[in-house]
């Protein structure tokens, strides 16, 4: 049994309704895994290696074209496209290397509003990620949304980050 799949049996985190515990288990198993850990209050993840990296594979193999299949080790982070309408079209979680914060981060697979150009995003803001489970709980992806940060530093020195209606 992969680390990934033991997530499917977990309990219920307290606090977290039947309803929505019920639509968590419909998203694939690393995004559960990363939600109960967010609502736990823990910082780290344990993320499957494998199963991340044979993630990474098939997206270069399915991607449209060599030049998309170079692109895909690029990414932006998204302080540089704060208050840019995007399309979020997926996304997926990376284990983080920082030694504070969260212990993973999320990827955006967004479309540039504008020019319809694909490309991802990362970021490891809480709420961010939180909102992308939900999306995915909802099933309400594609999206179209901004990223936005807050004006107020939290006590560990973060600006906050969030998704909002573009």
């Amino acid at each position: 049994m992969t680390k990934a799949t033991e997530t499917l049996e977990v309990r219920r985190p307290a606090g977290l309704s039947e309803a929505a515990w019920t639509k968590l288990g419909k998203v694939e198993p690393t995004t559960r895994q990363v939600a109960v850990a967010l609502l736990e209050g823990r910082v780290s993840f344990d993320l499957d290696p494998e199963a991340i990296a044979a993630d990474i594979a098939r997206r270069i193999l399915e991607a449209p074209d060599t030049n998309a299949a170079l692109q895909l080790g690029v990414a932006v982070h998204a302080r540089e496209i704060l208050g840019q309408p995007i399309v979020i079209t997926g996304f997926r979680f990376q284990e983080s290397g920082f030694d504070s914060g969260p212990g993973a981060y999320a990827v955006l697979d967004a479309v540039n509003d504008d020019t319809g150009e694909g490309f991802a995003v990362t970021c490891g803001g809480v709420n961010v990620m939180a909102q992308l489970i939900r999306l995915a709980m909802d099933g309400d992806l594609p999206k179209r949304v901004k990223i936005i940060e807050t004006d107020r530093q939290t006590k560990q020195g973060y600006y906050p980050m969030w998704l909002v209606p573009a």
